[in-house]
């Protein structure tokens, strides 16, 4: 079996959450990892194990799957009609979805966030201390996907900061069933934060 040489050019730091018992936190960890580079899929692809070129071709249908599960779940009269109609006008595939912002990769359903708001609403009573009526305002700043605040700065920035309090408070069970509404909603934050447009700026 041919293995692919990898170069060790990718640098990622590994976080770590507070433990809640012995309340320490174990340093970030910066590793050279093994780099996926362009030429080395195209060697993936040529392998000779079916298995290998088979978790390629998987894991991007996987992608376009969960793409498409989106518009699914978000209109009850989704048939293969209108999925046709969008293929034709360019709007299903990988380029369709490469091009969009990262935080829009993550395909979140509206059941996923719902649920996600529903865990919030009752934790961050007793992790964060906040009132029935905060709690209740959080949640649908969740379920509009933050589009309810945008363009508020401050809210954007409280609201990203009781998240981060979120992810150091909650049991990890809780932070890795609601992981991906997590990673969706920080994305959307960072963003709306990047934009930050003014009177003075225009």
């Amino acid at each position: 079996m041919t293995i692919v040489a990898l170069s060790q050019d990718a640098e990622v730091k590994f976080n770590f959450r507070e433990n809640k018992e012995t309340k320490t936190k174990r340093d970030s960890v910066e590793l050279k990892v093994p780099e996926i580079t362009v030429a080395a899929i195209a060697e993936y692809l040529g392998s000779e194990d079916a298995k290998v070129v088979s978790l390629i071709t998987e894991t991007l249908q996987g992608t376009l799957n969960s793409y498409i599960r989106s518009f699914v779940d978000n209109d009850v009269t989704f048939d293969q009609a209108k999925l046709d109609a969008m293929f034709a006008e360019g709007k299903v595939g990988l380029e369709a979805i490469a091009n969009l912002p990262r935080s829009e990769r993550n395909t979140l359903t509206n059941t996923d966030l719902e649920e996600f708001g529903k865990v919030y609403f009752k934790l961050s009573q007793s992790l964060l201390g906040k009132s029935e009526a905060q709690a209740t305002a959080a949640v649908v700043v969740i379920n509009s996907r933050i589009k309810k605040i945008a363009g508020n700065q401050p809210a954007l920035a409280k609201v990203k900061g009781d998240f981060e309090a979120f992810l150091s408070a909650a049991e990890d069970s809780v932070i890795e069933e609601n992981s991906r509404a997590l990673t969706y909603l920080l994305a959307k934050l960072e963003e709306y934060l990047a934009e930050d447009i003014t009177a003075e700026s225009l």
